[in-house]
């Protein structure tokens, strides 16, 4: 009995020391020690359990403290009095607040009073102000969020949950790349929004404006007009072309223009148009370069460019009114692919743009000029130029610190043309009685045309639809030439026509026109890109050329 009653102290002590795993004598007998061995089993169980669900502990709350130390967002915890009792290193690093000014058991004021060392404004998550002393007694009774915005650009989201026992818990996320990715959407979402209405308009504008012009340099061509009577006619027909150009400025916008791109060195270009930028601009303001780039050939429409950097220019000196500087500057740069692009930038020491307006500034008809001053639609017509070149085009302003726009281009390192494409020429060409058959649906353009027609020397014939075409040819009637509008509203399109006639009269020579741009033309109805085109509005000079052109390719 003594022997074993050894045995189980001795067990008993090594089971105090954390030694769970050991046989136990005397388990059977039926005798005080065989009670006492038992009752030592159950110990030893009891502790194993024990010991088993303090590790499993452990484990546990190193898993948390691991989760809890970086995780990416902060994290705080106060009690049901507002007393600061935990957080994390995020919370410290993403409010800037140094570790020694942080201890457990701060109220909830105190800490909030070392946050706004840092001027700030606090948000509802749909952007109304935010009373943060009605909020702090919200936030142990419901679940809150809201937005926090600094005057340096960052954006902290706010996302407190109440505890069962009193207090809340608090989670705090950095948004400041997600809203600055969200905001480039819904500016990307805006312009091809704008563009889309802009370039369906200006269809509808064009035709409009095809029949002023055609009428106006009708009556200007008229033989014993007067002076008053010319110089009224020469005004409306300089204003409606001012309303042709504002069409292409809308067609630039929605990227729908019709661009003429061609290798160009774009440090030579600008350096072409200092002497223009010099005279636009006025003495007071300096004029500086730095084009830098060494590898400067872009593959671009040089007059849209030439007419972006001008705009530009003219934006700078509208911003320094009492002088300044107007810089332009050029580099090379990779890409995000690492594709080698050049980067021409125009910047001033003007008033800058306020950062409310900066997001507006590429919209159509923004502007901060008063009234009459200007259409808003330069800035608007440089986007959409840059962005159907394949560019990428960004604004950094600050008030009173000027402003610097920068235009990123491809590089081009394709072929080189031959010779130029040669510029039209304005002699006007006369038919000698040639008949012309006129498709157009618009009556307004239709009655136009016919009296250009005439004008020109031809005789105009006319139809409102491309199957009142196709049945006076069926009659034996031979017309020199088809000039059809493409959209003709319901039933056949211009195209469709054309290709009517290839089949039934390849002889016969056909010129279409129309109100939208050719790449829109050729997206929306598959315009071949080698068919004779003229675009509306257009002039006696214009016409005359495009309907002798086609003759003599018919001729050839």
């Amino acid at each position: 009995m003594t022997r074993n009653l050894k045995a189980v102290t001795r067990l008993m002590t090594r089971l105090a020391s954390g030694v769970t795993e050991q046989a136990t004598p005397a388990v059977q007998r039926r005798d005080e020690i065989g009670s006492l061995a038992r009752a030592f089993n159950v110990f030893r169980e009891n502790s194993q359990q024990l010991q088993t669900t303090t590790e499993n502990l452990q484990k546990q709350q190193r898993l948390l403290q691991t989760v809890f130390d970086n995780i990416n967002d902060g994290l705080s915890v106060f009690d049901r009095d507002q007393r600061l009792i935990a957080w994390n290193p995020r919370y410290l690093s993403i409010f800037d607040l140094p570790p020694s000014r942080l201890r457990a058991g701060l109220p909830l004021d105190r800490v909030q009073t070392l946050m706004a060392d840092v001027p700030h404004s606090n948000r509802t998550l749909d952007n109304r102000p935010l009373d943060m002393a009605e909020t702090n007694l919200q936030r142990p009774a419901q679940p809150i969020r809201f937005e926090r915005y600094y005057q340096d650009g960052r954006v902290i989201e706010f996302r407190s949950q109440p505890m069962p026992d009193g207090g809340f818990v608090t989670l705090y996320s950095d948004l400041t790349d997600r809203k600055a990715i969200e905001s480039q959407l819904r500016q990307a979402q805006k312009m091809e929004v704008l563009g889309q209405l802009t370039g369906g308009i200006a269809h509808d504008f064009n035709n409009l404006l095809a029949a002023a012009i055609g009428n106006l340099q009708l009556l200007e061509q008229q033989p014993g007009l007067s002076d008053k009577a010319g110089r009224y006619t020469h005004r409306a027909l300089a204003a409606a072309e001012r309303g042709a150009g504002l069409v292409q400025r809308l067609l630039a916008f929605s990227r729908k223009q019709q661009l003429h791109p061609e290798p160009q060195q774009l440090n030579a270009l600008v350096e072409g148009m200092l002497d223009l930028i010099e005279y636009s601009v006025g003495p007071q303001i300096a004029i500086g370069t730095r084009l830098e780039a060494q590898s400067d050939q872009v593959y671009i429409d040089p007059g849209q460019l030439e007419n972006a950097l001008l705009n530009l220019a003219l934006n700078s000196s509208a911003a320094m009114p009492d002088g300044g500087r107007l810089g332009f500057e050029s580099r090379n740069e990779p890409d995000e692919e690492g594709r080698l692009r050049v980067v021409i930038e125009v910047n001033d020491t003007g008033s800058g743009i306020p950062e409310e307006l900066l997001e507006r500034v590429f919209d159509p008809f923004f502007t901060t000029k008063e009234v009459g001053q200007g259409s808003g639609l330069g800035l608007s017509m440089v986007y959409g130029f840059v962005k159907q070149s394949g560019g990428d085009i960004a604004i950094d302003s600050q008030p009173g610190q000027g402003t610097r726009v920068s235009i990123s281009l491809p590089h081009y390192d394709g072929p080189q043309p031959d010779a130029r494409r040669p510029e039209p020429g304005s002699r006007l060409i006369l038919g000698q009685g040639e008949p012309v058959l006129v498709v157009e649906d618009d009556p307004l353009v239709l009655e136009a045309i016919e009296e250009m027609l005439a004008e020109l020397g031809y005789e105009p014939l006319s139809c409102r639809n491309a199957e009142e075409a196709l049945a006076l040819l069926e009659t034996g009637e031979q017309p020199e030439l088809v000039l059809s509008d493409i959209n003709l509203g319901t039933g056949q399109t211009g195209i469709q026509l054309k290709q009517q006639l290839q089949q039934r009269w390849p002889a016969l020579p056909c010129l279409l026109a129309s109100g939208l741009p050719r790449d829109q033309l050729r997206e929306r109805f598959s315009l071949p890109d080698d068919s004779p085109f003229i675009a509306k509005p257009y002039r006696l000079a214009t016409l005359a050329q495009a309907i002798a052109a086609a003759l003599e390719k018919r001729d050839a």
